[in-house]
């Protein structure tokens, strides 16, 4: 095997390993970011799974009940009417886990009416961890999940013995 050959197989191989894994180091939100770069990463419109990766590592901090989180609040608030549904679908979530955050419950009220029915129901759910006494208004649920079907038996005439 020449020298070419072997180099050509080695470069390869290594595309073979290093390809799946920047796929996947690029995709996964475990990946934790400091201070500076969720702040980043929530005013790159460019890229919404940037927003999103920062979106999920804030609600883990917000979880921990971590008091540095409260610097974002405000940046929740407004990435409540983002033009992208799975920004908006992740950002309802996410304000659903701090309880006693201000401002909130006005933003995941307006959720209640966006176009995505994925929207709404996050909304729906963090409002009920907002305030557990409040129940969501009928409209934000899908309408298979208001009007549910009954089966009904066959008369006693036609059953099989």
């Amino acid at each position: 095997m020449s020298p070419r050959n072997r180099a050509l197989i080695f470069v390869t191989a290594w595309l073979i390993v290093l390809m799946p894994f920047l796929f996947w180091w690029n995709t996964w939100f475990g990946r934790r970011l400091p201070d500076r770069q969720i702040t980043e990463y929530l005013q790159d419109e460019k890229h919404p799974r940037h927003i999103q990766h920062a979106l999920i590592q804030l609600g883990e901090r917000m979880a921990r009940h971590d008091a540095a989180a409260t610097r974002w609040y405000p940046e929740l608030i407004r990435l409540a009417t983002h033009p992208v549904e799975e920004v908006r679908n992740t950002d309802a979530w996410v304000m659903g886990q701090d309880t006693s955050a201000l401002g909130f419950h006005e933003a995941l009220s307006n959720m209640l009416n966006d176009p995505s029915p994925m929207v709404r129901g996050n909304a729906a759910l963090s409002l009920v961890k907002l305030s557990p006494s409040c129940s969501p208004p009928e409209s934000w649920r899908p309408p298979l999940a208001a009007s549910p079907t009954r089966i009904k038996s066959a008369p006693p005439s036609t059953r099989a013995a």
